[in-house]
């Protein structure tokens, strides 16, 4: 007897599960129900079926998962980073040349590079992304009107 159908229907469950949590729950299970479904085809045994299911999913959770969560994690950032290109902020930790620092932008402290010296609390404007920090360079402050204050008067 074949179970095909039966792990086409486990997959597409699986795979409907993960579309509405979106947190790489049971991902790895969608991919060992796919390899099992094509096993299926050529080992009737629902054992060994049940076992190929459960050991690659299992494998691919442990294996795979802090690396995919990583990427995730690294995408999200980038897309941050993206959102608040051409924000001013203030610098939190001093920025040396092509070292980081820190600047705040809208309430959120983010890592930052600069082709100059900033020092803490200079105005800065994001401008680039690099390697996961944001591009910055020091707003220049607006310059004062001297006063023409005529101290005879």
């Amino acid at each position: 007897m074949s179970y095909w159908a039966l792990w086409l229907v486990i997959t597409i469950l699986l795979f409907l599960i993960e579309t509405t949590t979106h947190n790489l729950v049971s991902i790895w299970f969608v991919i060992s129900g796919l390899f099992t479904l094509i096993t299926s085809l050529f080992m009737p045994n629902l054992i060994i079926q049940l076992a190929v299911f459960l050991i690659l999913g299992i494998l691919l959770l442990l294996l795979l998962k802090k690396k995919l969560k990583k990427y995730l994690d690294t995408k999200k950032l980038k897309e941050s980073l993206n959102q608040v290109l051409g924000m001013e902020g203030i610098v939190t930790k001093t920025i040396l040349k092509d070292q980081a620092g820190e600047v705040e932008i809208e309430s959120k402290v983010w890592p930052a590079i600069s082709k100059q010296k900033i020092i803490k609390d200079s105005r800065i404007k994001a401008i680039a992304i690099a390697d996961l920090k944001l591009v910055v360079a020091k707003v220049k402050e607006p310059k004062k009107k001297k006063s023409h204050h005529d101290p005879r008067k």
